[in-house]
Parts: structure tokens; C-alpha cells; sequence
């Protein structure tokens, strides 16, 4: 199944997160795709990267709306996105709710 990453996006330009993500859900959706749990994690990094906690939060939403939200790969990536952020209790609060936490989690 192609990734969310090897669509061709035409003429790109600035929209939030959310719009982003879903406009290419329902995109994909057209096409027989559709997001998966690997799809958050890069987009979880870049908003960190970016410290642009306003755009993690709204793909945090979009998670969580699709339901992805429990999953390990974008709890992991939510948690170090907070931290990232300086929103060491946002990232508290979704560490103490994952089911399955490891050592990648707690590093």
C-alpha cells in the first residue's frame, strides 16, 4: 500500500496540519487508501522539530478522531512531541495513559 509520503501533492501551499492530513485522507480515500498508524510519527516529529505545538496538537486531534490515539507508534511520537514542546505535563499525562510502554518509550 503506498505511503501517505509517496503521493504527489500539486502546488503545495501553507494550511495547517489538520487540513492537510484531511485533505489527503479523503484524497487517498478516493483512491482505495488510507491513513495509517505510520503516518503520524514523521508528521509528530516535524511539528517538534518545528516546536510549533499548536500544529502537533491539531495532528494529535486527527490521531485520535481516526482512531489512533492509543497507538504505540503516535503515543510515542505525542509524548516526545510535548517534551519537545516544553509541555512536560501534556507529555506526562500521555505517558501514564499508554498501554504498552518500552524502552524506546522511556528514553
Amino acid at each position: 500500500m503506498p505511503s501517505l509520503f509517496l503521493i504527489k501533492f500539486p502546488n503545495p501551499t501553507p494550511v495547517s496540519a489538520t487540513s492537510f492530513c484531511e485533505n489527503y485522507h479523503e484524497k487517498m480515500r478516493a483512491e482505495g487508501l488510507s491513513l495509517d498508524r505510520f503516518c503520524f510519527p514523521p508528521l509528530l516529529k516535524a511539528a517538534s522539530r518545528n516546536l510549533s505545538l499548536r500544529t502537533g496538537m491539531e495532528i494529535h486531534g486527527l490521531a485520535s478522531k481516526l482512531g489512533f490515539g492509543s497507538d504505540p507508534f503516535v503515543e510515542t511520537g505525542l509524548v516526545r512531541m510535548y517534551a519537545a514542546s516544553g509541555r512536560i505535563m501534556e507529555a506526562g499525562l500521555v505517558f501514564d495513559k499508554m498501554s504498552h510502554k518500552d524502552v524506546v518509550t522511556t528514553d
